[in-house]
């Protein structure tokens, strides 16, 4: 674990599992699920995606002309489906840190997945808020399909989910996007009902008020998809600002629609995301 403290804020890191958030606490409210590293990046508070978000339909896809072939990562799931990249199953390298800030890193060799990578998470934590910078660089010869995002957990008891979104991608029971439809409001985040679904056109941050205390994130303009995952009677709720949409390397739309990014030899994409915290 890997604390970092600034007054009233505390962020516990978990290098080694998953390059993960393992707790986020202020005032002593849990901002983020906390857990136990021990029982892996799926159990506690967040954990970034990289190179890319969600899943990749049946693991496969074509590049360049070549197909490839990507082996289910997350045998639970039940889809066989490849999700969430490689960062989250990977142990991370410490490359700096000091009592308010860390930069973690990740080098992935070319396997499966043709292309090596290096993935960075910097984090600044302030005594109300917390930035949160990835970056992701090819390290390859050739063009890489690439995406980041993060997958937060929050406590979902008490908790209001304020988001302004234009359209949302329906999904279909192995959790992949069908047919995209617009929203002329914002549906009822979590009234209780499953919810598994990419939202398009977010206007402004995502506000998350519990009785306590308010949570704004702030995306910055690289992550302008959004994941919203809500199961039913489960005490946490996700909600998940991310570069492309789910499977966009096996999607017909243009990149405009899909979000996906092609990222030439030795190019670097960065996003950013800002936490502000203020009492209620």
């Amino acid at each position: 674990m890997l604390p970092l403290v600034v007054e009233d804020s505390e962020l516990q890191l978990a290098p080694d599992v998953g390059g993960s958030i393992a707790a986020w606490r202020w005032r002593g409210n849990d901002l983020l699920r906390a857990g136990d590293p021990a029982s892996g990046p799926l159990a506690l508070g967040s954990f970034p995606l990289v190179p890319f978000s969600n899943r990749i339909a049946a693991g496969r896809f074509v590049a360049h002309g070549r197909p490839v072939t990507l082996a289910p990562n997350h045998h639970a799931d039940g889809r066989a489906q490849t999700l969430h990249g490689f960062g989250w199953q990977a142990a991370w390298d410490v490359a700096d840190c000091g009592p308010d800030q860390a930069r973690l890193v990740l080098h992935h060799a070319a396997g499966a997945w043709p292309w090596a990578f290096t993935a960075q998470q910097h984090f600044a934590l302030r005594p109300a808020g917390l930035t949160l910078t990835l970056l992701l660089t090819n390290d390859a010869d050739s063009a890489m399909p690439g995406g980041v995002g993060i997958h937060p957990y929050f406590p979902r008891a008490g908790a209001v989910l304020d988001m302004q979104v234009d359209g949302r991608w329906d999904s279909d029971d192995a959790c992949l996007p069908t047919r995209w439809r617009p929203l002329a409001s914002p549906p009822p985040w979590l009234n209780g009902e499953a919810m598994d679904h990419g939202f398009t056109g977010r206007r402004g941050p995502i506000t998350i008020d519990w009785p306590t205390h308010r949570l704004v994130m702030t995306p910055s303009a690289t992550l302008a998809h959004t994941i919203v995952y809500a199961p039913p009677n489960a005490d946490y709720f996700c909600v998940e600002p991310v570069s492309h949409m789910t499977n966009a390397v096996n999607r017909p739309e243009p990149a405009q629609v899909t979000g996906l990014t092609w990222l030439a030899p030795g190019e670097t994409m960065t996003a950013r995301i800002d936490f502000a915290l203020t009492a209620n």
